[in-house]
């Protein structure tokens, strides 16, 4: 107790951090007024101007903010989160105020200590850990396999495919049944394919909220009064509604089922079986999934099918793995434990092309990060994002796509010549930082970390396995090299590359 104290007494204050004055950092949003590319460049050349750790003067919401891009302090203080960690999603201001105008409770995104707790165990069950997510790839595959017989439709608009395909894959999970949207196979409801485009301008709302500081201004002023809350209300509001709608008719079916129907296999069945949460509360938290389940992992998608036709020989190792364990059948629970590497690919895109720079959190008492005091609550963002290409940790080719240096092999050759060179600091970067797992995290870390992580990569897993039996692919000769754009929220590319599908009995 007494070090902590003379720790902190001895500490900096948070406003003499480097970082932007309010003028400074008017400029740095000038210099960026792409929507597109402000989220990821601006971090980046913050990171450049002022170091690993950065102080942003935040008047719009009252409070200032911190950036730690490196990840020993990523760690350091993701290991400080205390028994009620304060994450990323409890902060989105726009939501909590939201469910507060809706009367929305119960939902464990926005859930703070036990309450929070509570929530998150009796949601995680039958839906966190790795065998539970590969417990649903019988209802995932099916709707991968029915929207990739269609994906040569979609070879200028794979964005759009893989939005409709991943929002089959979730109905699947949640309802039985995915919606058939990329195939077409099934009788289709326009108000689905609106959901996904709801979905899309829910995100380029939130980030218009979070970036725009006319638009974040506006908000703590009088959130009507903001053009971007506006519209982030109207389309999330669409969104649950049509969630809405599909849990109705899943209900009253799953009432009149027999105890051996399919739909007991779902983790809505599962939920209900439990008891464990009150209505508002699963309706709250289900609805949030079919939300949450969709661009994320429709962007990673994008991302490997793109990396896997600009780098052919990884296609073929991938599709030689993959048809050696499948034999041409859909992806099972026992055949993803030993996809080494697709586990590959998946980690490489994500170093390469991460669809999120990082998380946020709040700690619960004063933190001393590099020597400056941050008092407790005030929002950290941890943004790894410059070192996903770092040269001392990656070597030369480290803006290169190259699944290969997952390896353990290649991993721990990294480590032992690593270790043959003097450390003059924890901070000091070189290969062993490769293994970090607060260096390339997706879906965050720790007890905060996404619920549906494991089973988004089933789908992923799903999606690629049955890809690569069933299609070579390549980019078109006319297809523009995409940029990571982040006007939704999350990276994609842009603009869309173009590509050639050719089925796999063609080749025969």
């Amino acid at each position: 107790m007494f070090r902590t104290f003379r720790r902190l007494q001895c500490a900096m204050p948070l406003a003499s951090m480097p970082g932007p004055n309010i003028q400074n950092l008017m400029e740095f949003y000038q210099k960026f007024p792409n929507q597109g590319t402000r989220a990821r460049d601006w971090g980046l050349a913050l990171n450049k101007a002022y170091g690993d750790v950065v102080h942003i003067p935040s008047p719009q919401t009252g409070g200032d903010q911190v950036i730690a891009f490196h990840p020993v302090d990523i760690e350091n203080i993701m290991r400080k989160e205390g028994k009620y960690p304060i994450g990323a999603a409890s902060l989105l201001f726009m939501f909590n105020y939201y469910n507060q105008k809706h009367g929305n409770t119960g939902n464990v995104g926005n859930s703070q200590g036990e309450e929070w707790r509570r929530l998150r165990s009796a949601l995680q069950k039958n839906f966190f850990g790795p065998k539970d997510a590969a417990s649903y790839l019988p209802l995932i595959t099916p709707a991968a396999s029915d929207a990739i017989g269609c994906i040569g439709s979609f070879s200028s608009d794979l964005n759009q495919f893989m939005s409709l395909t991943t929002y089959d894959m979730m109905n699947a999970v949640m309802f039985g049944e995915g919606l058939h949207l990329a195939s077409g196979h099934g009788k289709c409801d326009a108000k689905d394919f609106e959901f996904v485009e709801h979905a899309r301008n829910t995100f380029k709302a939130m980030t218009r909220l979070f970036s725009d500081p006319k638009q974040t201004g506006l908000f703590f002023e009088k959130p009507e009064s903001s053009e971007a809350y506006i519209e982030f209300e109207s389309n999330f509001s669409a969104c649950l509604a049509r969630g809405e709608y599909h849990l109705e008719n899943f209900m009253a079916a799953l009432e009149k089922s027999s105890s051996s129907s399919p739909l007991r296999d779902t983790y809505i069945a599962k939920k209900i079986a439990d008891k464990d949460l009150t209505k508002e509360e699963f309706v709250s938290n289900i609805l949030g999934f079919l939300f949450a389940g969709v661009d994320t992992t429709a962007n990673t998608l994008q991302w490997i099918v793109y990396q896997l036709a600009a780098h052919p020989q990884a296609q073929a190792k991938l599709r030689s793995t993959v048809t050696e364990l499948l034999q041409g059948g859909d992806l099972t629970a026992e055949a993803w434990n030993k996809l080494s590497y697709l586990r590959f690919v998946f980690k490489e895109t994500n170093r390469v092309t991460p669809a999120v720079d990082g998380t946020i959190r709040v700690l619960p008492a004063d933190y001393t990060l590099r020597g400056y005091n941050v008092p407790a609550g005030t929002m950290i963002m941890l943004n790894p994002s410059p070192y996903h290409k770092s040269t001392d940790i990656w070597g030369d080719d480290a803006s290169q796509w190259n699944p290969e240096r997952w390896d353990r092999a290649a991993q721990k050759e990294a480590k032992t010549e690593a270790s043959q060179n003097q450390k003059h600091s924890e901070y000091q970067l070189d290969p062993s930082f490769q293994s970090s797992p607060f260096l390339v995290m997706p879906f965050s870390k720790g007890p905060r970390m996404c619920l549906g992580a494991r089973l988004s990569e089933c789908e992923m897993a799903a999606i690629c396995t049955r890809l690569v039996q069933d299609y070579e692919f390549r980019l078109a000769d006319d297809s523009p090299t995409p940029e990571i754009d982040t006007t939704g929220g999350l990276a994609r590319p842009v603009p869309q590359p173009k590509y050639v599908f050719t089925p796999m009995k063609n080749k025969n």
